[in-house]
């Protein structure tokens, strides 16, 4: 007997599973691909419909080679399109992104900082549409805090079992929104809050994650789990931060960050496959005595380009969804099939920049309605696409570069608004922006090209670094009438906060009095569609 039982665990001991997870991360409702450049020539990148070829094929030749198959998603699924547009319709009772994830039968995915671009109420009728669609797909995110009252189809952690013949392998499930991500949807955000970030403060809550995440890991294993994974929405510092402190998590499929990365820190595998379904990521894992190792037995990411064969029915589905979306952006006031060519490359690094270019077009076609407006400011954190020339480009091609936001719910994009500033409250915009996009590359600030201003080399910040600084030929003007989002411009608290208090910008009526609250206008992508049609040379829209 006792040599019986010391055969068993000696074969229990040599005893492993292979497992493959399949991810994608930041996909961004980029049903029809995404537009690249290598040299002179432009193609279209990923495509659902490609994505979902690679995922079918993938999954089919791992199952046939004996190895269990996970497959998940990171977050920031939403937002990035015109296809967004169509779960944002209370009246249409589709959800395309959770469709997708459906379709493809995908065990588990985790919430990004753009599913909330829609604001609560937005977020609450994703929600909705998901509960419709039976939820069939776990939104499993540890760290979110369910509003109370409400009955989100979302969980704290899921356990899900694979199966492979008579063969089972239990895997636990964790996800989370990290501090950056919290922290750039905190102004979509009220009802809707996750541990780990103080929105009133703006602060983050390291510790507070890290033991929500190491409560529900232990807790999973506990309950059989062979091997722990984390969405998290979150990468780079972040990702590593956590595979340091939270026991019990294997492996990290991240986000957020939108590169394309494999390592390994403090024994957990961390993978993250880009953005807009350019890339799947593949990677292949063996679990044996308790422990996860990478298998290099083939590509980690995989390229989804127009060499990538098409999955019909999402084809077809995604054709279905353009009934929609074309009567959408005849709302917007252009045509579906409208295209137009450009002379120039507009790129974030480029003079004039895309941001100099979108905030001209917003800017001169604000002025239609209102003359007084001087400025207009965007951030390139809101830029989604570049412009190349010689490229036709179709209005939904257009929505695509500038897409994000929404106001009053489902409205699509952020509502312009307008204040006052004072010459010296300018001057310490254009400063704390200049300094603070060093820290938060999202943050970096575009102007409308009438503003121009000069950065000495040497001098205090706040006091003399930034000279010259005028609006076409006004220099210290008594007010400045600045135009920007209503996302951006929630977000001037946050300059008294991130300096103490000595530096704070006081938007202010025409009369110099402070303002309680901003002048509002129509939404940006509007004024962007507008101005960019209507550019002398284009073919109409």
């Amino acid at each position: 007997m006792k040599k019986f039982f010391l055969l068993f665990i000696l074969l229990s001991s040599s005893f492993s599973k292979d497992l493959t997870i399949l991810h994608t991360n930041d996909l961004h409702s980029y049903f029809a691909g995404s537009l690249s450049k290598k040299g002179e020539v432009i193609k279209r990148a990923g495509g659902y419909d490609r994505l979902a070829n690679e995922i079918i094929r993938i999954r089919d030749e791992e199952r046939k080679a004996d190895r269990f198959v996970l497959l998940v998603d990171a977050g920031d699924f939403f937002s990035g399109t015109i296809f967004h547009s169509i779960a944002m319709r209370a009246e249409i009772p589709l959800f395309p992104e959770y469709e997708f994830f459906n379709t493809l039968e995908y065990d588990a995915i985790t919430l990004g900082n753009h599913e909330f671009d829609g604001l609560d109420n937005g977020f609450s009728l994703l929600m909705k549409k998901v509960s419709l669609l039976g939820a069939k797909v776990p939104i499993v995110s540890t760290n979110f805090k369910v509003p109370t009252g409400e009955r989100f189809p979302v969980v704290t952690s899921r356990m899900i079992t694979l199966k492979k013949g008579n063969d089972l392998l239990k895997v636990g499930i964790l996800g989370a929104l990290g501090p950056d991500g919290c922290s750039v949807s905190s102004g979509n955000r009220k009802d809707n809050q996750f541990i780990g970030f103080d929105d009133s403060s703006r602060k983050e809550r390291w510790n507070e994650l890290i033991d929500i995440l190491s409560i529900e890991s232990k807790a999973l294993k506990k309950s059989g789990s062979e091997i722990n994974v984390l969405l998290l929405h979150g990468g780079g510092e972040e990702d590593e931060r956590l595979a340091k402190k939270v026991k019990f998590i294997d492996t990290i499929i991240a986000g957020h960050t939108h590169e394309v990365y494999l390592k390994r820190v403090n024994n957990v595998v961390i993978s993250q496959a880009g953005h807009y379904g350019k890339y799947l990521g593949r990677l292949p894992l063996k679990l044996k005595n308790g422990s996860v190792e990478l298998t290099q037995n083939g590509l980690n990411h995989i390229e989804i380009n127009e060499n990538t064969s098409k999955n019909e029915v999402i084809s077809q589905r995604i054709s279905f969804y353009n009934r929609f979306t074309h009567n959408i952006l005849e709302e917007l006031g252009v045509g579906a099939k409208g295209i137009r060519k450009f002379e120039n490359d507009y790129l974030k690094t480029s003079q004039p920049s895309i941001g100099n270019f979108i905030a001209d077009n917003i800017l001169k076609e604000i002025q239609k309605k209102d003359s007084s407006i001087n400025l207009y400011l965007t951030a390139n954190g809101l830029i989604r696409n570049p412009i190349y020339k010689n490229y036709e480009y179709s209005s939904s091609d257009l929505f695509n570069i500038y897409p994000i936001g929404f106001h009053d719910g489902y409205h699509l994009g952020h509502r312009v608004v307008s204040f006052y500033l004072s010459h010296g409250d300018l001057l310490k915009l254009v400063e704390f922006m200049n300094i603070y996009s060093k820290f938060k590359k999202k943050a970096t600030p575009s102007y409308s090209s009438n503003l121009s201003f000069e950065v000495r080399s040497w001098g205090i910040p706040f006091i003399n670094r930034i000279k010259e600084l005028k609006i076409n030929s006004l220099r210290k003007e008594k007010l400045y009438h600045v135009a920007t989002s209503s996302f951006l411009f929630s977000y001037l608290d946050l300059i008294k906060k991130k300096t103490f208090g000595v530096i704070e910008i006081v938007p202010r009526t025409n009369k110099g009095d402070q303002l309680e609250t901003p002048y509002y206008h129509d939404s940006e992508i509007k004024y962007f569609l507008k101005g960019v049609s209507q550019e002398e040379g284009n073919l109409p829209l």
